[in-house]
Parts: C-alpha cells; sequence; structure tokens
C-alpha cells in the first residue's frame, strides 16, 4: 500500500512538473504572438523569468531543450540572459556531469584572442560579449557536459520551433505589407526591419533560409532513421520548403538542392524511386502552373532574374576579395586579426563579409582559423566518445548543411547563431535502434530511485 502511494506521489509530481512546461512553450508562444502580430507593448523580459522558472523545475538534462526552443525567435527576446541563466542552473543541477579537459584549450584560445582585440579603440564590448558567451556556451556542452540528453527530443523541438517562427513571421509580413506583394513575387520574405524597437523579430531573408534549409536537412535524417512520422515530416518539409522559397535566396536553393541530391546518392535510393519523385515533382509544378500562374511564372522569372544577373554573388565576391587584400597588407592582421567586434569599422569597410570561413581569418587571423578546425575537431571527437554506434554520413546531413550553408553568410559576428553547431553535432546521435533513448529513460529512473532512497 505504501508503495502504491508513493508512485502516486511519484506520478503525480511528474504530471505537474510537465503541465508547468508545456505551459511555458504554450506562454512564450502566446507572448511572441502578442508582441509581433498584435503589436502590444509587452516585456519580453517575462520571457527570461519563464526560462527561469522552466530550468529550476525541469528534470537534469531537459535544460538545453528550451533553450534550442528559443534559438529560432532570439532576436525577440534577451537571449543573452537566457543563455548564462541556463548554464548557471545546468551548472548547479549536474555538478557531477562536468568534466573540463584539455579538448576546450582551443575555444580558450579564440576567446583570448578575442579579449586582446579589444585594446582597439573601435571594439565593442557588448559584440564581443554576443560572440563569447554563445561559443563558450556551445563548446561547453559539447565538450564538458557528460550528461545524457534526449538529443531527438531536442532536435524535434527545434524544427517545431523554426515553423513556429515561419508562421509568426508571414503573418507580420502581411500585417505590414499587401499580399498582393506576393502574387507578383517581387517581394522577398524577411524584410521586416524594426529601427530602435527592440525585441521584435528583426529576421532577414538569410536568417529565414539559414533556418529552414537547417531545419529541413533535420527533419530528413529523423525521418531516414525512423525517429518522426509521416504526417510530422511531410509537414514540415512543405512548410519550410516553401517558405525557403518566399525567401528568394540563392544559398537556400543551391543548398536544398544539393542536400536532396546528396540524401538520394548517400541512401543509394533505385532509379525507379527517383523517376517517381521527378514525376511528382512535374506534375505538382503542372498543378501550380493550372492554378496559380501568374504566382508561379514569378516565382520562377525572380529566381532566374537573381542567377543571371551581372553579379550573380550578390556582390559578395566584391566583399571577399577586398577583404583579402586589405588583411595582406599587414602581417600580424594576417596571423591574429583584429577580432570579430566591428571588424568592418576596423578596415574601413561598409559591409561585413557575407562568408563564416573569412569571417575567421578576418576575426582571428591564420592562428584563429586553425583553432576553429581544431574546435571542430574535438566537438566530433566528444559527440563520438557520447555514443555507441558508428557515424553514418546520412548523421552528418545536418552538420554539412549548416557549414555550406554559412560560406555565404555572416555567422560567428552573429552570436546566438553558433548555438546551431551544437545543434548540428546533436545530430550524430540519431540511430535508428531505441537503445540511446531507452538509456535515458532509465538513467532518469535511477535518478527518482536515488531520490527515494534518500
Amino acid at each position: 500500500m505504501e508503495v502504491q502511494e508513493i508512485k502516486n506521489k511519484e506520478n503525480l509530481t511528474i504530471n505537474i512538473r510537465n503541465f508547468f512546461i508545456g505551459l511555458c512553450y504554450i506562454a512564450v508562444i502566446i507572448l511572441l504572438i502578442l508582441r509581433n502580430n498584435l503589436q502590444m507593448d509587452i516585456s519580453m523580459q517575462i520571457v527570461t523569468v519563464i526560462s527561469f522558472f522552466y530550468f529550476i523545475v525541469c528534470r537534469k538534462g531537459e535544460e538545453i531543450e528550451f533553450l534550442v526552443f528559443l534559438l529560432p525567435f532570439s532576436t525577440s527576446i534577451p537571449i543573452n540572459y537566457i543563455i548564462i541563466i541556463n548554464w548557471i542552473i545546468l551548472i548547479l543541477k549536474n555538478l557531477r556531469q562536468i568534466s573540463i579537459k584539455k579538448n576546450i584549450i582551443s575555444t580558450v584560445l579564440i576567446v583570448l584572442l578575442e579579449i586582446i582585440s579589444i585594446i582597439d579603440t573601435k571594439s565593442s564590448i557588448n559584440t564581443m560579449i554576443n560572440f563569447v558567451i554563445p561559443f563558450i556556451y556551445t563548446s561547453f556542452i559539447l565538450l564538458c557536459y557528460q550528461k545524457e540528453v534526449n538529443y531527438i527530443k531536442i532536435l524535434k523541438i527545434f524544427i517545431a520551433s523554426v515553423i513556429i517562427t515561419d508562421l509568426i513571421y508571414v503573418v507580420a509580413t502581411f500585417q505590414i505589407h499587401d499580399i498582393t506583394l506576393f502574387t507578383t513575387f517581387k517581394y522577398r520574405l524577411g524584410t521586416l526591419y524594426y529601427e530602435d524597437v527592440q525585441y521584435l523579430l528583426n529576421i532577414n531573408a538569410n536568417d529565414l533560409a539559414l533556418y529552414n534549409v537547417f531545419a529541413i536537412a533535420i527533419a530528413l535524417l529523423l525521418f531516414d532513421q525512423k525517429k518522426i512520422k509521416l504526417v510530422f515530416f511531410i509537414s514540415s518539409m512543405i512548410i519550410l520548403t516553401v517558405i525557403g522559397i518566399l525567401t528568394v535566396s540563392r544559398a537556400f536553393i543551391i543548398t536544398y538542392v544539393l542536400l536532396i541530391l546528396g540524401y538520394l546518392i548517400v541512401k543509394k535510393i533505385k532509379i525507379t524511386t527517383v523517376l517517381m519523385i521527378c514525376f511528382a515533382l512535374f506534375m505538382m509544378i503542372s498543378i501550380c502552373m493550372l492554378a496559380i500562374p501568374n504566382l508561379f511564372m514569378g516565382i520562377c522569372s525572380n529566381f532566374v532574374e537573381r542567377f543571371t544577373e551581372e553579379d550573380s554573388l550578390g556582390g559578395r565576391g566584391d566583399i571577399l576579395v577586398e577583404y583579402f587584400e586589405k588583411m595582406g597588407d599587414s602581417p600580424r592582421n594576417l596571423l591574429i586579426g583584429v577580432g570579430i567586434s566591428n571588424y568592418a569599422e576596423k578596415y574601413d569597410m561598409s559591409l561585413k563579409s557575407h562568408n563564416a570561413t573569412q569571417e575567421v581569418l578576418i576575426a582571428w587571423g591564420i592562428l584563429g582559423l586553425a583553432l576553429i578546425i581544431m574546435t571542430h575537431i574535438e566537438f566530433f571527437k566528444a559527440m563520438k566518445n557520447k555514443i555507441h554506434h558508428k557515424i553514418e554520413l546520412v548523421m552528418l546531413m545536418p552538420l554539412v548543411t549548416l557549414l555550406f550553408m554559412i560560406q555565404s553568410l555572416q555567422f560567428y559576428s552573429q552570436g546566438d547563431r553558433i548555438l546551431l553547431l551544437m545543434i548540428a553535432y546533436f545530430a550524430l546521435t540519431v540511430i535508428k535502434d531505441q537503445e540511446k533513448e531507452d538509456k535515458i529513460e532509465l538513467s532518469d529512473l535511477a535518478e527518482i530511485e536515488e531520490k527515494d532512497e534518500k
């Protein structure tokens, strides 16, 4: 009888905790809608408070889940404060699961290079902090945090969060711009800018393209490994693909096509299956041409125009060359860089580099590039040590997609985007069998039993 009462109390505690956790997710979504779609003057610091209570109440290992959920709409919330709170609580709750080893050295050296650059009067402490906090946090989770977490759940949460962000952003766009803009397809989704307004969805077209194609890669991996249902996969792919296309991003289209082709090649899909997919696409295109000819032709002409214009790189090639020319004038800058903080001003450039690799060279020089490569190697080795299976090529899709996509975007200078690396490396854990998830559930049960004994 006493055992049954204990079980009932445990179940009640779990139900209350799950209810509170679910309420936190719903509350944040409602706040985002009120702020971005209904234009209500609500302090988004409320999200910080909600996050604090979530991190306190949740089970060990679930702290990361909520932070990943908040990532796609990080411009709408005080993300750095939330990362710090998450970090502190995670450490306090999991002291025995933290192990600092020498594999963190490359991360520390990069941070030191950035701190040294603050000597320049054009540097900004705020922009430096915006890089340092997410970068160290990502390295800490991947290299020092040893606890098993539900990686698959984290990946699913990220996909759902990107879709929610997409929908909120589309509604906000329709509220400001007439829908007829889309019928001619002369408008790029991702051009809502709010000057002097804090904590709104200031997401540009490139941000939307990055998040959507990255989420597509994750969804494709989860579906391949039988970790998501067909309905969720199809609906996710449709929404993410449509939003990605509406950004009219060349990088999105190129990455998307290469991702699908890469998947077909890696999985050695039969020719008949490929032909069936092509036939299905042909039928969909034909239906679109008949149903909405103006919109469809507008889409095609806009993409053709963007890919055939004189500078198909949108001026990024000139920026790339000019930065390299200026870097070559200073051996010191070529060796250790000028820091990620306000590097454009230090080089008297009006625009930042749109290439993650060049960003690293500009910020920390050749030494920094070597350290970043070492850091990625340590990330890979650390995740491989946490799992007990062979890493297949299909598991690398999200990571490769991210690394490829950011070669045409700003990345390290954008701070919170760095957390995407953490998610990409989490994808290496996805396997078809349930051994990993079972291990997580058993560890949770062990914790409950340990508490009961105490």
